[in-house]
């Protein structure tokens, strides 16, 4: 969420604890995802931040993360009750893929600070840049799905674009890729949770490589039962 930072943030944040031993971000990843919206019927701009972070207290001595634009004079706050949890390459990354600005429209461009904090106070903190292009999202080809004869084509894909697979409280089933734009009864997968109608829920995505964005449309609802009724 956008907020201003208030004065007493700023004296916390210089007020945190030096004693004791205090988190260590070791890696972080960002990356900003133009977004089509088929609930809203509008285009946003979202941020993914992830990170790996130590405390010899062990993790659930972890306990927030900060993401400040200090010119912007904004903040995000990220803790236990809007936080993911993902398991990569022997690694555990902590952090959101829906970081937002209130209106959907783009992160301002520049220096971001991400503060990991521990429940004594004691931190870690780095900077990140957000500096992909800006894209007009009014003007965007985003992918899209066009249905006809039992067959879901996909409009305006991008490289190595995947369909992903999402059940009715927005938890990731799979993925699959779709080299010919291309989505049958045949070639859906075959998931538990994609059996209800209102769990059947789809999102087409790809990532522009020179760009350095994602692009992302969704989610469309019923995928299985129009393919076969």
């Amino acid at each position: 969420m956008k907020r201003k930072l208030p004065v007493f943030f700023a004296v916390l944040t210089a007020l945190f604890g030096c004693d004791g031993a205090p988190p260590e971000i070791s890696e972080v990843f960002t990356q900003v995802t133009i977004f089509k919206n088929l609930r809203t019927f509008q285009s946003e701009e979202i941020l993914s931040l992830f990170l790996v972070i130590s405390d010899e207290d062990g993790e659930d001595d972890i306990e927030s993360i900060y993401l400040l634009n200090d010119g912007q004079e904004l903040f995000w706050r990220l803790d236990s009750l809007n936080w993911e949890k993902t398991d990569r390459k022997g690694s555990r990354w902590i952090g959101s893929s829906a970081i937002q600005m209130p209106d959907g429209s783009a992160f301002p461009r520049g220096t971001y600070r991400v503060i990991a904090s521990d429940q004594a106070g004691d931190r870690d903190e780095i900077e990140v840049r957000i500096d992909v292009p800006g894209v007009d999202l009014t003007k965007f080809a985003f992918p899209e799905l066009s249905f006809s004869d039992k067959t879901a084509s996909v409009v305006n894909r991008g490289k190595n674009l995947k369909f992903l697979y999402f059940n009715a409280s927005d938890r990731f089933l799979d993925f699959a890729f779709a080299p010919d734009g291309t989505l049958t009864a045949d070639n859906f997968p075959r998931i538990d949770d994609l059996k209800s109608e209102l769990q059947n829920k789809l999102y087409l995505y790809y990532f522009a490589d020179e760009e350095g964005y994602g692009v992302l449309t969704g989610p469309y609802y019923r995928i299985q039962e129009r393919l076969t009724e």
